[in-house]
């Protein structure tokens, strides 16, 4: 099966409530490199939805989409450095991906972006 349709399966079976069939198809077409599942897959494990909370395997998933071009991983990428969550407080990789992610049109990016400016300016 193709990590499209595995994906728009686990579109399916989120809005039917069913996580853990989501979260097992979202996690085939992450494997298969299909960033929007990626995605998925990070924001299950960044929540704990139907799996262990692990904010590791979360910003690993969200890097692997981020690395495609995906907006909003990009943000959350960005987020987990700028939080210091799961990784490494790094503000310089903060600003590199809430950049990329503004770029693309991503308001929250933007916002974050301006705040991390800010704080940095202050100190």
């Amino acid at each position: 099966m193709d990590a499209e349709k595995l994906f728009q399966q686990g579109k399916a079976a989120t809005e039917m409530g069913n996580a853990k069939e989501a979260f097992e198809n979202f996690l085939k077409a992450a494997e298969l490199g299909y960033a929007e599942a990626q995605f998925e897959v990070g924001d299950f494990y960044h929540n704990g939805y139907h799996v262990k909370h692990d904010n590791l395997k979360a910003f690993e998933w969200y890097k692997k989409a981020a690395l495609q071009g995906n907006e909003w991983a990009q943000y959350q990428v960005g987020s987990f450095y700028n939080n210091g969550t799961g990784v490494a407080k790094d503000y310089t990789k903060a600003a590199e991906w809430f950049t990329k992610a503004a770029a693309q049109g991503n308001q929250m990016a933007a916002y974050s972006l301006n705040d991390l400016n800010l704080q940095i300016s202050k100190k």
